[in-house]
């Protein structure tokens, strides 16, 4: 078979769609599964924050696991806990604010295909400046509100989210990835 007259037979197939410095992303490798998610949302139209959330995740192992790492940025966690239904508890509980991870660590280790509910008490718009007092602003990003204040024109007050690509972690603990998806169910309570 011949090439065709267009085509150099020297071409080179290392060219790629890509922009100057932009990176692959792989879907991540996942030690558990979120079977569901019910998230239970406090908008606090005043401060433009999102305060008192309480999140409920129903996690399979999917192999044995000590820990597991949720994608978090931009929080305050009140509490975190497992069922008492469970059969593990929660050693310690770590954030990695550089890095916008939560790592939740186990007493024991739970075998593959155990399932748990891990419960979290938190408040989103949280931004610590210089590891000091947090100080009380509205999310980064994922959360946004509209609100009337100085005579704006806004027509009503609003909240609205955003959560892809990677913007799910500035208004609840999740693997803020689009291709892990989950079913989840979402509770809002407004005045």
């Amino acid at each position: 078979m011949k090439d065709s007259p267009n085509v150099s037979a020297n071409a080179s197939t290392t060219n790629t769609f890509e922009l100057p410095g932009s990176f692959v992303h792989h879907t991540p490798f996942l030690n558990f599964k979120i079977l569901h998610m019910l998230l239970k949302l406090n908008p606090d139209f005043d401060s433009k924050t999102l305060v008192d959330c309480e999140q409920k995740i129903t996690i399979k192992a999917l192999l044995d696991i000590k820990e597991i790492e949720l994608d978090m940025a931009e929080m305050r966690i009140e509490k975190c806990d497992v069922s008492s239904s469970s059969v593990v508890k929660i050693k310690n509980l770590k954030i990695i604010d550089n890095e916008d991870k939560l790592k939740v660590r186990f007493d024991g280790v739970l075998n593959a295909g155990t399932v748990f509910d891990l419960n979290v008490k938190y408040s989103a718009g949280y931004f610590s400046k210089n590891n000091t007092v947090p100080i009380l602003q509205s999310p980064r990003s994922g959360f946004h509100f509209i609100t009337k204040t100085g005579g704006s024109n806004a027509p009503a007050i609003q909240s609205w989210t955003q959560g892809e690509t990677l913007e799910s972690r500035y208004w609840f603990p999740c693997i803020d990835d689009p291709q892990v998806k989950y079913p989840r169910e979402i509770h809002i309570t407004v005045p």
